[in-house]
């Protein structure tokens, strides 16, 4: 089959030819050349990769700017009816603000969640919170085992209202105060131990010497009378 060129750039043959009334071929559109499809798959394929790791890059300085510490309770060993806080640090591209009705505190039983309001950023631009802490009182609890869910609710711009659980903190609160004793091979505590064994040793020589002349006068007023 004879082949000739078309649009003087592809070969073509004959019975793939639309001929001019004039005689001349007439291409419509060039003839792919073998391979043509895969390259062009290979590149688009190539700048899809380049994307979505400009995608990553993106999202990885957004989550670098964007921090909330995790939650500590404070005290972190409390005692029985003592107030038992929960402290927690953010900035940059989360904070935390005063909104009517929060903080919540509800506790059933042994359980308590604690749900703070708080602001979220997706725009690293606008990530311009401060440094800063919020510490929120949860109650006075007795002798017992615990556990405090920590909450934070906001309005994403993208899904609206949610709420994200930070931590779940579980704390023993007991009755008494532990007494850490100093190490009686201590230089502190022989040294307090001695001054109080002579303070003591002193007081009651003081009273035993007063005694004695208490009762010597007492002998001496007898004899003169």
């Amino acid at each position: 089959m004879t082949q000739l060129r078309c649009c003087a750039d592809h070969p073509a043959t004959t019975s793939q030819l639309n001929l001019q009334p004039n005689g001349t071929p007439l291409c419509h559109s060039a003839i792919q050349e073998p391979g043509e499809t895969t390259l062009n798959s290979t590149t688009k394929l190539l700048r899809l990769v380049r994307l979505s790791g400009f995608l990553g890059l993106l999202l990885s300085a957004h989550a670098a700017l964007a921090y909330i510490d995790p939650p500590v309770l404070i005290p972190s060993a409390p005692l029985e009816n003592q107030v038992v806080s929960v402290s927690i640090d953010g900035g940059l591209c989360d904070g935390f603000i005063e909104w009517p009705g929060y903080p919540q505190v509800i506790q059933t039983g042994n359980s308590v969640r604690l749900v703070v309001y708080a602001q979220y950023v997706d725009f690293i631009d606008f990530c311009v919170f401060p440094a800063h802490n919020i510490t929120v009182p949860i109650g006075a609890f007795q002798s017992g085992t615990y556990s405090v869910q920590v909450d934070r609710f906001y309005v994403d711009d993208l899904f609206g209202p949610t709420t994200e659980t930070l931590a779940t903190i579980p704390f023993e609160v007991s009755g008494t105060e532990s007494v850490v004793a100093l190490p009686s091979s201590s230089f502190v505590s022989l040294l307090f131990l001695g001054l109080g064994l002579l303070l003591v040793a002193a007081s009651t020589m003081r009273r035993h010497v007063l005694s004695l002349f208490a009762n010597s006068r007492s002998r001496n007023g007898i004899m003169a009378g």
